[in-house]
């Protein structure tokens, strides 16, 4: 699910640490088109992955879900990066022990 506008977003958080409203408003309308089908989801690049402190290889879901949880979160203990990876989970693509290693490092 790798796109150039997520990119460049994600460029722009780590340049600066803000997103503009605008932004913030395009990324939650990406990542609500992508999930919860995620058909292929892909691997997000290391330093993405890095500048959101979670676990290398990581999908481009899981960091969209992860950056929009610190700058739009949902009431507690709602967390889109758990949503996300427990949905990973069921379809197989990363192991219950790489989601709890990941929940470690994240929350």
């Amino acid at each position: 699910m790798r796109s150039p506008e997520l990119e460049s977003i994600l460029d722009c958080w780590v340049a600066d640490r803000h997103l503009s409203r605008r932004k913030l408003a395009f990324l939650q309308t990406i990542y609500n088109q992508t999930f919860p089908g995620m058909a292929n989801p892909g691997t997000a690049a290391a330093h993405y992955c890095e500048a959101l402190e979670l676990p290398q290889g990581s999908t481009w879901t899981q960091a969209m879900a992860t950056l929009l949880d610190h700058l739009d979160p949902l009431p507690s203990p709602e967390r889109r990066l758990v949503d996300v990876t427990e949905c990973l989970v069921d379809q197989e693509v990363v192991s219950r022990e790489w989601a709890e290693d990941a929940y470690d490092k994240c929350l």
